[in-house]
């Protein structure tokens, strides 16, 4: 166990280092897929276009007929299967239509003189392979299509249907655990408060996200300050997930218990992160299962989720991880103390007075921990590296927070 806080690349390093896919798979159909994390690479066994065909409304033409008085001698659909093309005549044909055998351009319908109904004339220059789609332009048989680990979004769904699939392999979705730990915790609609108590704010707020990275809550609980309740809980949790995230608990007060139960159920790989907020960060296991440890104020515990455990989580889940999406904008607001931590501040992105302008970030008035309304009130976090200041009117990162809802 470390004794000096991690910096926060390091955490995350040491975290990915220890992660490994355990979760097996299992069959989705396509219409269920979205969401789910892909087993194996899909490679395509079709092309797509799967023929040659019309981008437009017009006429399929040799290239070599441009400027003559044509004759129509077919009309193709989408879906018809054309005839080969008689020489020197044209072919009415509609958007998605394969091109007849023969033709080898389509001329728009508005560019063509319309003779009488059997008869057009086309205009010159017209360039072999204008208008077409050409078989394979998209995708080749053989392409690799989506790589195993592709969390499956609503056009990977379409690709993926273009093949012909209807049911794909996806992997098993992780089971964890959700714990809040304090004697002062009551769960919403469990009745009014009595002095010293406060509603659990923490768990809807991170199953939620946990469920939007597509892991399933098995277990979502309370636990009192009480080192044999947390023991018996945390062997619960082991027992039923295969993660196990807590918050409360981490720090280093009397009732901050979490160290003690991980030692006597499992080990510690570290504890303490050089951020702010968050450095009450713990990883380990308990009854051999990843046990993280979030601070126990909401917005420490948020934080810490999306920065530091959600590349493990990923990881956990067969994906690859996906790095948070970053946005420089132009600080709105000075800070005057150089910290000894990476700090994340809660700020509001308001756009340019133009498309070219960069967005400017302005600062949510109360940066405390347990102000959970600064969250809400914001839309990105505002990364000021350690021993740094920031001026007002300064470049800054921020990391839009809706970049981490997938």
């Amino acid at each position: 166990m470390t004794k000096k806080p991690l910096l926060l690349e390091e955490a995350v390093t040491r975290m990915i280092g220890a992660a490994t896919c355990g979760v097996g798979t299992e069959p989705a159909a396509l219409r269920e897929a979205h969401g789910r994390v892909l087993a194996d690479d899909i490679t395509a066994t079709l092309d797509v276009p799967p023929w040659d065909n019309s981008a437009m409304d017009g006429y399929a033409i040799q290239s070599s007929d441009a400027g003559k008085v044509l004759p129509i001698s077919q009309r193709v659909f989408a879906g018809d299967f054309p005839e080969p093309q008689i020489p020197d005549s044209c072919c009415r044909l509609f958007t998605g239509a394969p091109l007849p055998p023969g033709t080898d351009a389509v001329v728009p319908q508005e560019q063509v003189e319309l003779l009488d109904d059997k008869h057009v004339r086309v205009p010159t220059g017209v360039k072999p392979g204008q208008h077409v789609r050409r078989q394979g332009a998209d995708v080749k048989i053989g392409d690799t299509l989506l790589p195993g680990g592709s969390r499956l979004r609503p056009a990977d769904l379409g690709l993926l249907a273009s093949q012909g699939l209807a049911q794909l392999e996806v992997r098993r979705r992780l089971r964890v655990a959700v714990i809040s730990t304090g004697d002062e915790l009551r769960e919403p609609g469990m009745g009014s408060l009595e002095l010293g108590s406060i509603y659990n704010s923490n768990s809807p707020m991170l199953c939620s996200t946990l469920e939007a990275w597509g892991c399933e809550v098995s277990l979502n609980l309370i636990v009192r300050d009480n080192l044999t309740a947390l023991r018996e809980v945390l062997k619960e949790a082991a027992n039923c997930s295969d993660l196990i995230i807590a918050s409360g608990g981490a720090s280093v007060g009397e009732a901050d218990l979490m160290r003690d139960a991980l030692s006597d159920l499992g080990q510690i790989e570290f504890w303490r992160i050089a951020i702010k907020p968050g450095k009450p960060f713990t990883f380990g296991y308990a009854e051999n299962k990843p046990l993280i440890g979030l601070p126990g104020n909401p917005v420490s515990a948020f934080v810490t989720l999306l920065l530091v455990a959600r590349p493990f989580v990923h990881l956990l889940q067969g994906r690859s991880p996906v790095r948070p999406r970053t946005l420089m904008a132009r600080a709105g607001f000075a800070t005057s103390r150089p910290g000894d931590r990476l700090e994340f501040l809660r700020v509001v992105l308001k756009s340019g007075s133009s498309e070219s302008s960069p967005p400017t970030a302005h600062l949510y008035h109360d940066q405390s921990s347990g102000v959970l309304r600064s969250l809400s009130a914001s839309d990105a976090l505002a990364e000021v590296p350690i021993g740094t200041t920031v001026g007002e009117g300064e470049w800054i990162k921020t990391l839009p927070l809706d970049g981490f809802s997938w």
